[in-house]
């Protein structure tokens, strides 16, 4: 077996709690914060128990230090097959992934002031639109894992 525990770091996204009935976003995770920087980012969702409502995921990233937008198709990846939306026909227990490639636009940020960063900082996170009213809603948790450091974390 290989190292593959040194190669990621592992940030909350989408913190465990209460039920979820209504939009929530998730927290901004800053791929150049940890290592000197990620040259690889994605999400890995788990669903429990959803009783209504209808909840898509989506990633979005700022690429303008203030407005945050939906990661464009090119830029996103997800199983073939896997569907954003959790709804109560979901299986409590079922895990998800979200692949994020980056921003073109990443070029216009201002230059990080984290020491040993790469130039510019990219914040991501993922969103949870919660539509049809729910009453009770439903438990969704993510975490962003990060890999392809600039700088191996520490054993």
């Amino acid at each position: 077996m290989q190292d593959l525990m040194n190669e990621l770091s592992v940030a909350a996204a989408l913190v465990p709690g209460a039920l979820i009935t209504a939009t929530v976003h998730g927290t901004a995770v800053d791929v150049t914060a940890l290592n000197g920087g990620n040259n690889g980012c994605m999400f890995a969702v788990e669903v429990g128990t959803v009783t209504d409502g209808t909840h898509t995921l989506t990633i979005e990233d700022q690429v303008d230090g203030s407005t945050w937008n939906a990661v464009a198709a090119p830029y996103l990846q997800t199983p073939s097959g896997q569907s954003n939306v959790v709804t109560s026909a979901t299986t409590s227990g079922t895990c998800l992934k979200f692949g994020y490639l980056g921003n073109p636009a990443v070029a216009t940020l201002a230059p990080s002031s984290l020491s040993g960063a790469p130039a510019h900082k990219v914040l991501v996170r993922i969103t949870d639109t919660v539509t049809g009213s729910p009453v009770t809603g439903g438990y969704i948790t993510a975490v962003a894992i990060l890999g392809y450091p600039f700088n191996k974390p520490a054993a």
